[in-house]
This record gives structure tokens, C-alpha cells and sequence, in this order.
């Protein structure tokens, strides 16, 4: 363990599960005791060697690590952690298998060092959970998972992987790709990461609806964003990309709305959306969301009656 100022370093460690160092960042104003943790995936680039990942996820942390920043600035005291996963290019060289995403690809890899990235993450919230309470912190049972981009994809899949884990989620850019809690829609088969039919053989139990339902989930998108990852061969699959414009629609502003009405179909109250005006691929709107649903986001107080059923505009 290295202490950098505000920021704690962890060293890989195989036996606890997890191949790559990360980062907790502890904010505490006021010496309060109870340490909200909040997650994020480092969204940092094409990265092959774990020296440049962590030269990268430093960057990160302090230039583009947008969400978990923003929200840690309004809790009393929180811990981030932030991973130094790599992005490597695959055994065959097409494509650099986008953990950041957490892809179907990362997620199944055969690669031993990034093997079951989402697991290896699940680990590390355990094993800073055990750092912080040594540090003296009582320490939050789940995590609020955040991210804007690449990551937010990341945290939006990780909730749905580990929904015990998990209690909020605000992610931002996230391109109209939820992934929904059913096995099929319309006739269409859904496997991760759009939907949960192969769930079970991918974590090894059943998908735990209920869990899921319980988080909340406050998700936003800019109305001018077309920075649409459904087009790249490292983003998805082109299996995935068939079926998710056979669902949603080959635009991704159709898809957001498309999204949205199948979200309300489906029931999912627990999930918030909101498309920004006039904002392209930015975190703009942020702010704003994060003030409205605080209390909810963290757990605060007891959320009587939610009726944001329906895609709101900011």
C-alpha cells in the first residue's frame, strides 16, 4: 500500500483476486466515521503494460474522472475506487479488448491477466472495503457506481452483474445501451451485454432480479451526441450490433428513445433518465441530477413515491 497524498495506492494482489493495483481516493470533511464508496472504472485510453495504466489512471483520476468527482464533492466523507485495468489488444491483433466497457469480449476472454475483469473489480471493492476499515472507517455495505463514457457502460453492466453489490448508479454518455434485466425480447435472444440470457453461465447463479430492481439508477445522455460506440468492432460484437438495431434502431437518439419506452414497458421505475439539451458528449447536466437525487443516490432518506417513469429533459 502506497500513500500519495489524498490517494491510496494497492498493489496487485493474485490471492485476493485481482491482477492489477487500484486507487482509493478518501474525501472526509468534518472527521465523520461512515465512508460512502463510490466506484468508477478508469476510462483512460488504450493501455497494454500495467506501468502505463497506472500512469494513465492517475491522469485520470484528477482530469476525467467526472461523476465520481462530482458526486464525492457533495458527501461528508466517501472513499473512490478506481481500478489500473489495461486495455489490450486481443490474442488475434484485430481489436483491443475494451475492459473499460466491460464488453462481452473482456468479459469472456481467455487472456489470464485480464480474466473475469468484473469479478477481479468485485475483489477490489472487498478488499478496500478490509483498507478502510482498518483506517478507522465504518465502512458503506454497497457501492454507488458512477462514470460518464466508456465507463459508464462500465458501471451500468457491473450493477447488473452484481446487483447485491450495488446501490446507486449516475452515468453519463452512456449511449443509449442499458442492459436490460430479460432473457428475450420481441423474439430476440438477449445475452450480456444486452440483456441477461446467458447470465448464469457467465457468473455462475441466477440473475437476481429483485436485487436489481432495488437500485437506483439515474442515467443521461446529450440530445447532439453522436459519439455511438454500437459502430466499432471493440465497442460490440457484430451480433450485438444486429440485435441491438433490431431492437432499438441503427440511430442512437432513436435508440435513446427507444430505450427509454422499453425501460417503462418493462417496469423499471428504479431507473431515471434524462436527455440533455443542446449538449453533445459532455457530462453537462450533471450536476443538476446529482443535486435533484442526491438523497436517493446515497440513501439518505427513505424515497416515499417516485413517478420519473418517463424520459425527462433538462
Amino acid at each position: 500500500m502506497k500513500i500519495l497524498g489524498q490517494l491510496i495506492y494497492i498493489e496487485p494482489n493474485k490471492q485476493e483476486g485481482f491482477n492489477f493495483g487500484y486507487f482509493i481516493k478518501i474525501l472526509n470533511k468534518g472527521n465523520k466515521n461512515k465512508i460512502q464508496l463510490i466506484g468508477e472504472c478508469n476510462n483512460c485510453g488504450i493501455v497494454n503494460s500495467k506501468s502505463k495504466a497506472y500512469e494513465e489512471t492517475l491522469k485520470y483520476i484528477g482530469y476525467n474522472a467526472y461523476v465520481c468527482e462530482k458526486l464525492q464533492s457533495k458527501l461528508q466523507c466517501s472513499a473512490i475506487i478506481i481500478p489500473c485495468f489495461t486495455r489490450p489488444m486481443s490474442k488475434d491483433g484485430k481489436n483491443n479488448i475494451y475492459t473499460h466497457m466491460l464488453t462481452s469480449q473482456a468479459l469472456k476472454t481467455d487472456i489470464q491477466s485480464i480474466k473475469r475483469i468484473d469479478k477481479q473489480y468485485s475483489n477490489m471493492i472487498k478488499d478496500a472495503k478490509k483498507v478502510l476499515s482498518n483506517l478507522g472507517y465504518d465502512v458503506s455495505d454497497k457501492i454507488i457506481m458512477t462514470g460518464f463514457s466508456a465507463s459508464s457502460k462500465f458501471a451500468i453492466r457491473f450493477a447488473i452483474l452484481y446487483p447485491e453489490l450495488v446501490s446507486s448508479v449516475i452515468a453519463g454518455g452512456m449511449s443509449a445501451m442499458l442492459c436490460l434485466p430479460v432473457k428475450e425480447l420481441n423474439g430476440e435472444i438477449l445475452n450480456y451485454p444486452i440483456g441477461v440470457n446467458d447470465y448464469q453461465e457467465l457468473i455462475g447463479k441466477p440473475f437476481n432480479d429483485k436485487a436489481y430492481k432495488k437500485i437506483k439508477q439515474y442515467l443521461f445522455m446529450g440530445d447532439l451526441d453522436e459519439n455511438d460506440p454500437v459502430k466499432y468492432e471493440d465497442c460490440v460484437t457484430e451480433e450485438e450490433r444486429q440485435i441491438i438495431y433490431k431492437i432499438y434502431g441503427e440511430n442512437m437518439q432513436d435508440r435513446w428513445k427507444k430505450m427509454v419506452e422499453i425501460k417503462n414497458k418493462l417496469g423499471l421505475t428504479n431507473i431515471h433518465t434524462y436527455l440533455i439539451k443542446g449538449v453533445a458528449h459532455s457530462s453537462k447536466g450533471m450536476d443538476a441530477i446529482i443535486n435533484e437525487h442526491l438523497s436517493e443516490i446515497t440513501n439518505t432518506k427513505k424515497v416515499l413515491h417516485s413517478d420519473n417513469t418517463n424520459n425527462k429533459s433538462i
